[in-house]
């Protein structure tokens, strides 16, 4: 049975989110010291992850700025043997009831133009592309930014 997990710091977390990241992308990985620096820089951010057999088998990073209730969905990653079976989808919707149940207003998503789960998943929660960004990511690829307005 899958469980889900939300959770607060603990030292395990970033090497957690590095291993995690290292089995799903093959580029915008992060280092365990990169998302070191992310909690450092981030007051505000939320972790959710899936385990399955106490082995986590997604993530989800979602940081955001209490004075401008403005959130961003800045990963979602689903191991690729637990891939298409609606976690990623999962992942995006239960960040968005957490983000409107804590006066966030506006949620922001970027995605690869290639990246059809994620383009999928955030159309389902009715995302709106907003920005067409050249040379977005730093492999020169492009990248669509997403935007939902909440109520």
């Amino acid at each position: 049975m899958i469980k889900h997990v939300i959770t607060i710091y603990n030292d395990k977390l970033p090497e957690i989110l590095a291993t995690i990241d290292a089995a799903c992308f093959d580029v915008d990985k992060m280092s365990e010291e990169e998302w070191l620096l992310f909690f450092k820089n981030h007051k505000s951010w939320l972790v959710i992850w899936y385990e399955l057999e106490n082995k986590p088998i997604t993530a989800a990073v979602t940081c955001w700025v209490e004075q401008a209730h403005i959130a961003y969905l800045y990963s979602n990653a689903v191991l690729p043997e637990y891939q298409q079976q609606g976690l990623g989808l999962s992942l995006i919707e239960d960040r968005v009831k957490y983000l409107s149940s804590i006066s966030i207003t506006k949620i922001q998503a970027n995605t690869r133009i290639d990246n059809t789960a994620s383009i999928k998943s955030l159309l389902k929660q009715n995302f709106i592309a907003i920005q067409y960004v050249p040379d977005l990511y730093g492999d020169c690829e492009d990248g669509i930014l997403w935007e939902l307005q909440l109520s």
